[in-house]
């Protein structure tokens, strides 16, 4: 077993950032293959292969700790049903629910913003066609 620790806030060119960003439905369908052993001998962790928290040093450290269960189910330490443990929440920074604005909730599509576009644009094209006429008519 090989381990190696390093305290990334010391090193002066680690500035932080996102995991790379994957299409709708890659994680759901892929994410069971990327923490798969290979040979049951190598065991991947990361962010990328976390199961809550992808891409943050919480999804990293869960990663960790899933692979290191992993490892003792493969030498017959722990049974299965101790290898995908759901993590408890740190209680004292809560998860806050991700409330999203009025304006976040209604907010039109692009679509729906041509459509709408087009239809006053029709409708004025309409009017001003017939305005003379009904000057006439009064």
């Amino acid at each position: 077993v090989h381990y190696m620790d390093k305290i990334w806030s010391q090193d002066t060119y680690v500035g932080g950032g996102y995991t790379c960003y994957y299409p709708p439905g890659v994680l759901s369908k892929y994410g069971p293959a990327i923490r798969e052993s290979i040979g049951g001998c190598i065991f991947l962790a990361g962010t990328e292969t976390a199961l809550q928290w992808t891409g943050y040093m919480s999804g990293a450290v869960e990663a960790g700790e899933r692979a290191a269960r992993e490892v003792l189910y493969s030498c017959g330490k722990i049974s299965s049903s101790d290898v995908y443990v759901e993590e408890p929440e740190f209680v004292e920074v809560p998860i806050q629910p991700l409330e999203q604005s009025l304006l976040e909730r209604f907010i039109p599509s692009i679509g729906f913003l041509l459509a709408l576009f087009a239809a006053i644009i029709a409708f004025a094209l309409f009017f001003s066609s017939y305005q003379g006429q009904w000057r006439q008519n009064f």
